[in-house]
């Protein structure tokens, strides 16, 4: 899909840079290292744990994989309708993660 959405398009573009073997979606070896290549950059790093629990939580429906739209859902911008439970994914993530990450 085209979108016009300048942040969107920079998503869908690091998903596609990233899903190496051109699946359309990302396992975790792939998810992982879009991780470390964008979030894990800083003083700021997110452990191995931390990774494999956010991929749990990013796929929404089970598959083991996280497809575009999976992550594109779980970035929304402040402001916009979220298509999850923000309360139950908060509560999970505060029980998994010790840090907080700001995406957008």
């Amino acid at each position: 899909p085209n979108s016009k959405d300048p942040l969107e398009k920079q998503i869908r573009k690091k998903f596609d840079d990233a899903d190496a073997d051109k699946s359309g979606a990302l396992d975790k070896k792939e998810m992982k290292a879009l991780l470390r290549s964008t979030v894990n950059r800083g003083s700021e790093r997110l452990s191995e744990h931390d990774m494999n629990n956010l991929m749990d939580i990013l796929d929404a429906d089970g598959s083991g994989s996280i497809e575009v739209e999976e992550l594109l859902n779980a970035i929304k911008p402040r402001g916009t309708e979220c298509p999850y439970d923000q309360e139950a994914a908060f509560e999970l993530f505060a029980g998994v993660v010790d840090k907080v990450l700001v995406l957008v």
